[in-house]
């Protein structure tokens, strides 16, 4: 088995010196470091990451931990502003489950915090020997965000709104999750499925895709009517505007987020399911809605499990092709969806 002493032996030289050698250590001339790495790779050698981070933490002379701490970096100026939704709270809750269970402690670190910055930040992180990192969702882009050294981390991002860092990412499955709610109304009789979003989904960098999932449903869907998805919600388009799109389109289900427009089927006068049907297509908290119910547990235990793989593999730095890891949801069934008939 390749370690540091058979390095040494192959090559005639203090153990001491293949070390620092390894880490790059300036007393070390390039020719000497150059012999160690090349003999390093002939032999298979992988350092440890525990120990490694471990002995960094003895070299500086700071206190040893039995666990390593993986950082929360949010957009957000403390916990209670971050985890204003439930499926934040949900996800923060099996972050912190799932590294207790992996042997490592959590902290959070929040860029709109008194004082903080991304490069703020960073210097605490390497202050204390902290290269365990998850971006935790959402990023808002209003936020600056430049200044973390990529290299010294290993990082994934939670969400699509952070697609723009050079970090693997965990995303819900949104392509799917449509698939999943589209076959369970066509299979209960629906045949003219709308789909209703957000402004914000229409923004070039504001990235879910309901809509690529709604258009895929509909092109390879037969018997089935294409109706065009509307755009906006009752917080951001007026009621006038949904009237004429329902009255033109008459759907008979409609896809939605969240359950925010029962304030328009409302205000038609229709009765649910018996007028129109309505499916979610992320968590709600009133289980009477019918709905794809997005895998917030296994979002979080996800994250832990990608950035402890890469501590464990010293998968450190900027990614020039960064994976992504999908979670798809299950379907939940409530009272806003007419039954399955035997």
């Amino acid at each position: 088995m390749s370690n540091q002493r058979s390095i040494a032996q192959a090559l005639c030289l203090n153990q001491t010196t293949v070390s620092l050698a390894l880490r790059g250590h300036p007393r070390i001339p390039e020719e000497t470091r150059q012999l160690v790495l090349d003999e390093a790779e002939r032999q298979g050698y992988r350092s440890n990451a525990y120990v490694s981070t471990l002995m960094q933490h003895i070299r500086s002379g700071r206190s040893i931990r039995d666990k390593i701490c993986i950082a929360i970096l949010a957009d957000a100026k403390s916990l209670d502003d971050w985890l204003t939704n439930q499926v934040y709270v949900e996800q923060y809750n099996n972050i912190q489950m799932q590294a207790e269970k992996l042997g490592f402690y959590t902290e959070c670190f929040f860029l709109r915090a008194a004082g903080m910055s991304p490069r703020r930040i960073d210097g605490i992180l390497q202050a204390r020997g902290i290269n365990g990192l998850i971006l935790g969702a959402p990023y808002r882009k209003t936020t600056p965000f430049s200044g973390l050294d990529w290299k010294s981390y290993a990082c994934v991002g939670n969400g699509l709104s952070w697609q723009n860092c050079p970090a693997d990412l965990v995303v819900n499955n949104h392509l799917k999750n449509v698939e999943i709610a589209w076959e369970v109304l066509r299979s209960r009789g629906y045949r003219r499925i709308g789909l209703c979003l957000p402004l914000e989904q229409f923004q070039k960098e504001v990235r879910t895709y309901w809509a690529h999932g709604y258009i895929g449903c509909q092109l390879f869907s037969s018997q089935m009517e294409s109706l065009p998805i509307m755009r906006g919600n009752p917080e951001e388009v007026p009621f006038a505007q949904f009237k004429e799109w329902y009255e033109r389109w008459k759907p008979d289900a409609l896809l939605c987020p969240t359950e925010h427009e029962m304030k328009w089927i409302r205000a038609l006068g229709l009765r649910v399911p018996e007028d129109i049907a309505i499916a979610c297509l992320a968590t709600t908290t009133d289980e009477s809605f019918s709905g794809v119910i997005e895998d917030s547990a296994m979002m979080g235990t996800t994250l832990v499990d990608l950035v402890a793989g890469k501590i464990i593999h010293n998968e450190y730095g900027r990614l020039t092709t960064p994976k992504v890891t999908l979670v798809t949801g299950h379907w939940r069934e409530g009272k806003t969806v007419r039954p399955a008939t035997s």
